[in-house]
């Protein structure tokens, strides 16, 4: 029988003085502290950034057919990158919320008849087996009651979550060979939300959507007003693209500043939408998909937009043109407070960067 002790998927929680959310889905490693003033306002007390190992690790997970590995996620992990990550922010506390990323993820929307929570706890002890393709043993899983159904008042949405158990145990014996210890897992897209919902607690209204672009996928949540519709991970990040953008613009190597990459992308901008086409058209079926499936629902009016190449103007040039829809680059610090301890300069060159982990750091045990 799936497990569904570990994973706590948007559930509210006991406040804890500060929580340190740690973002590894990125080309940079992020960790965040927040704390609560006497007021009850959160706090940012500590920002601190590692590069990561990400092409490294994607070149190591590559057989000799060519194909990458299906897991990822704890390759990306280096103990030396954590600990120096951990040394750098002088954080109050070794303990982190992390996100998963990626295919070993699922998520399912699924309509249930009307029912307590203890039944729907019961009945979800038998049904997870017929939504999630995985071995029933290798599964955790856990549920949020989302509401009723707008179109049916005798049943209600449930989102269900779930993850291979043996995928998690490696992430979790990688932070073994560290002094870090995982208070939380969640994932991805709910960590986006989370920051969301706290930054922009009243801007909803209608259909949006939140984009984060990760180093080797994006996430993509559909919001119906302040709730998910619908969620998919791409397979796709900004790693792929700038592979693609350095094959075709014959380039010796990858931009690594933000500068060059600037540079090189106005230098060569049509080659670069070329490289960007994939990704854009992997959204436009993402809301194509969602809008045949739903068809009373309302279209997207927004994407907020936040991760790597989002700052980039030719980047939300593309998207705006191919998908006609409005961009926004959210600001995950909106309704917090930062410490005269954080620095400024990293701060706003890595503000977009930060939803995850502050999303991750808004949860608390």
């Amino acid at each position: 029988m799936p497990s569904t002790d570990i994973l706590n998927f948007l559930t509210p929680s006991k406040p804890r003085e500060s929580t340190i959310g740690l973002d590894f889905n990125h080309a940079r490693m992020f960790a965040t502290e927040l704390q609560k003033n006497t007021g009850g306002r959160y706090i940012l007390t500590r920002l601190a950034s590692e590069q990561g190992n990400l092409a490294e690790s994607r070149a190591a997970q590559t057989t000799e057919t060519g194909n990458k590995s299906v897991s990822w996620g704890p390759a990306t992990l280096a103990a030396v990158a954590l600990e120096s990550l951990l040394s750098k922010g002088h954080f109050s506390s070794t303990m982190v919320n992390i996100a998963l990323s990626g295919p070993v993820v699922l998520t399912r929307f699924i309509q249930f008849p009307k029912m307590t929570l203890r039944e729907l706890k019961a009945a979800m002890q038998y049904e997870i087996e017929k939504y999630i393709p995985f071995e029933g043993g290798d599964v955790i899983a856990d549920f949020h009651i989302l509401g009723d159904d707008s179109q049916d008042k005798k049943t209600m949405k449930v989102i269900l979550v779930a993850a291979k158990k043996t995928e998690i145990s490696s992430i979790i014996e990688s932070f073994r060979k560290t002094h870090l210890q995982i208070r939380v897992i969640d994932i991805h897209t709910f960590a986006c939300f989370n920051a969301f919902s706290h930054a922009y607690p009243d801007a909803r209204k209608g259909a949006s959507v939140l984009l984060d672009i990760g180093s080797e996928t994006c996430s993509l949540m559909v919001l119906s007003g302040k709730e998910p519709a619908f969620i998919r991970e791409i397979s796709l990040g900004s790693l792929d693209i700038l592979e693609m953008f350095k094959k075709r613009g014959g380039l010796q190597s990858t931009p690594e500043t933000d500068s060059e990459l600037q540079n090189s992308v106005s230098s060569y901008s049509e080659l670069f939408a070329e490289a960007v086409e994939p990704l854009v058209s992997q959204i436009r079926l993402s809301l194509n998909y969602f809008a045949h499936n739903n068809p009373k629902a309302e279209n997207p009016q927004k994407i907020y937009l936040s991760g790597e190449l989002c700052a980039l103007t030719e980047f939300q040039a593309e998207l705006s043109k191919v998908l006609e829809i409005e961009l926004e680059l959210w600001d995950c610090l909106k309704n917090i407070e930062v410490s005269g301890e954080v620095s400024r300069e990293e701060l706003e060159r890595y503000r977009h960067l930060l939803p995850i982990s502050i999303g991750l750091a808004l949860r608390t045990e």
